[in-house]
Formats: C-alpha cells, structure tokens, sequence
C-alpha cells in the first residue's frame, strides 16, 4: 500500500512509541502549569480561549474538508474514551492523524513528557460533568431571576438534554451544530423561568444570500398537559395535538410565541399573547438564555398552564446560522418532563406529631386498665 503513495505514507525516521505509564496526581500547581502551557502553545487558536472550540480559523482535515476544533469541554464528544486522562495525554503527545491536531511531543513544540501530563490535566480539568436524566425538577424559590449570572442558579441542578438533528422531514439537517442543551429551572407562586445553555462556535450574523442566519433556541410544550401517556408528535405538534412554542428571535430581541399543529403549521400569536421574557448573552463559544412568564395566562387555549406537582412535557430545538441551520432544518430533541417540585404542606409535619400524642395517649390509657383490672382481680 505505501509503494503506491509513498508521499502519504511518509513515516517519521526511527519513531519512538509512546509510553503512557503512570499518569502524575492532578493537583492545583500541575493544572496550572498545563493552563500556562495551553496558552504559550496557543493552543486557544484552535479550541478558544475557553476550550469550547469557537476558534475563527477555517480549518480542513487532510483530505480538505471543513473540519471543527473539539469543544475540549463536552468529555462525551472526545474520540477516544470519553476524554479519560490517558487518552488526553496519548492526543497530544502523537497528535490526531487527518486532522490539523500536531504532535506535542515533536519540532517545533517539543514539550516533554511532564508538559505533556500537565497539559493533559489542564485540558481534563475543563470537563464538564454531563448529567442525564428524564424529569427536569423546577426548584421552588423566592424570587424567580431574569438574568442568566444570578447567583440562585448556582444552586439549582441542572440536567443535560442530548439533541440530534433533525433528519425526518424535508429539507433534512444530518449535522446539526448543537448535540446538548444544559436547561435549569425554578418558579415561584408567580412566574417560572428557565435557563438553557448551549454551545455554539460563532454567533452567526444573518446574511441569507451568504446562506447565515440567525442562531436561535426554543422550547416546546403541548398546550394542554396531558392527563394519560398520550403526547404532541415532537416535531412541532400535529393536527389534533398543539404545542406552544417558545423561541428567541435575534430580529426581535426576545422571545416569540408560537403555536403549531405540525412543521408546517406554525402560527406566531398576536403582540397580546407575547408574554414570555428573554434574556440572551453570548460569551467565548457559549450561549446562555433566560426564557420568563407567569405560571398561568389568560390565552388558556394557546399557552401551557403550569401547576406543581404535574409532569409536563418539554423538548428543545436549536439552531446554528453559520451552519445553514433555519426552518425545520435544526437540531432538536425528543420529550422530556418538567416537574414543579410542589410544595410540602404543613399538615405534613403537623399530623405525625398529633399521631404521636394520639397514640401515646391510647397507650397510656391502656395500660391504666389493666393495672386498674389487675388490681380488682386481687
């Protein structure tokens, strides 16, 4: 095979293997020498300033395709073994072959073997946990957040949606941009606000004859929560099932209502039925949005009517400009569920002290008997 290509198959002159060993203990110095190394290797060049892969080089693989940078944050998108350290360690020390991924190990890095664990602890210490589940939990609070930095949310959980494209109806996606949406939640006796964050390498400045549009996000609800196992088709709804779409539009600064009874029925409600908030930042690769609104509204038969203590159906769409993403042509995911985490009454803890005296007092009334029994026996 190389005697036919000799120029591809061009080997490096008495190669060394690479032996992994035993992997340094992470600590706090090592990982910030690997920060130091990530920066003065320019690695940000490629995968950001925050990892996150939203560098502004056109990069291609050996064969000229357009190629992205790995988003060094996401562990489950990492080609070999979901980002484990060892693996880490072998990708910049030989490198990724058909890829603009060089060899740390080689001219004109030429990093040592230490560098090169450093680096790799660094680059692990970026990972974020991805947390799946089926029912995301809206936290009960006090006041409900319009701001995407507030403080609360560093205490809310969050769950990790994975998102697809969307492949079944023309004109077909086969590569969305986004494959997670990270979505916090909490309410109060008032309104409800969820938090989205996904990551996304450009913030796309729409330019159709350019084929760019604008990026944007939304959820879906069924207007109606389902009392049986019966849900809306997850790709907008159908004819006798609706769902109530919320989508952040660039071009309005905002959210948008919709309502939908297929991908191809989708009506935007009137300026009165806009009641839902927005609040959209992006930074290093990443957005984060804040979609707000009461809990109830008076348009009940186009908006979801949200009540603790119900599953409520939920799913996602997003969609990457840059990446030709527009109309049904979007990542997006199947149903989940949303539960306001309902409220515990006081009853609760109220009755099991009453028990408690209730039942002492019986106690105590019985055995008074039988002492009293006993001694007319005798």
């Amino acid at each position: 095979m190389k005697s036919f290509a000799a120029d591809v198959f061009e080997e490096e002159p008495n190669p060394q293997p690479v032996n992994v060993g035993k992997p340094p203990e992470a600590s706090p110095e090592l990982i910030e020498k690997g920060k130091a190394l990530f920066l003065k290797s320019k690695c940000y060049e490629c995968h950001g300033k925050k990892a996150r892969g939203d560098s502004m080089k056109k990069l291609k693989d050996d064969w000229g395709f357009k190629i992205d940078p790995r988003d060094l944050t996401h562990p489950w998108e990492y080609r070999r073994k979901g980002g484990a350290l060892e693996s880490i360690y072998l990708a910049v020390s030989t490198g990724l072959d058909g890829t603009p991924m060089p060899s740390f190990k080689q001219k004109p890095f030429s990093l040592s073997d230490d560098d090169r664990w450093a680096l790799a602890h660094y680059v692990k210490s970026l990972q974020t946990e991805r947390k799946l589940g089926y029912t995301i939990l809206a936290q009960l609070v006090e006041k409900v957040p319009s701001d995407s930095e507030d403080p609360i949310w560093d205490s809310v959980p969050y769950m990790d949606i994975p998102m697809v494209s969307q492949v079944i109806i023309e004109p077909r996606m086969f590569t969305a941009s986004a494959d997670n949406m990270r979505v916090q939640a909490v309410y109060n006796d008032k309104d409800v606000a969820f938090r989205l964050v996904w990551d996304d390498t450009t913030k796309s400045e729409p330019d159709p004859e350019s084929k760019i549009f604008e990026d944007s996000v939304a959820v879906q609800f069924p207007v109606t929560i389902p009392t049986g196992t019966k849900r809306p088709y997850f790709l907008m709804g159908d004819k006798e099932n609706p769902v109530n779409h919320w989508r952040w539009s660039s071009e309005r600064s905002n959210a948008l209502e919709l309502n939908a009874n297929g991908a191809k029925n989708v009506k935007v409600q009137d300026d009165s039925g806009q009641q839902t908030t927005g609040k959209l930042k992006y930074d290093e690769g990443q957005y984060q949005l804040i979609f707000k609104r009461s809990l109830s509204t008076p348009d009940k038969d186009l908006d979801i009517q949200f009540e603790p203590g119900k599953f409520i159906p939920i799913s996602f769409f997003a969609w990457d400009g840059s990446n030709n993403e527009t109309g049904v042509r979007s990542a997006l995911s199947s149903w989940y569920f949303l539960l306001l985490q309902p409220t515990t009454p006081v009853t609760v803890y109220i009755y099991p002290i009453i028990m408690i005296f209730v039942m002492g007092g019986a106690e105590w009334w019985v055995i008074r008997r039988i002492r009293k029994n006993k001694g007319r026996a005798v």
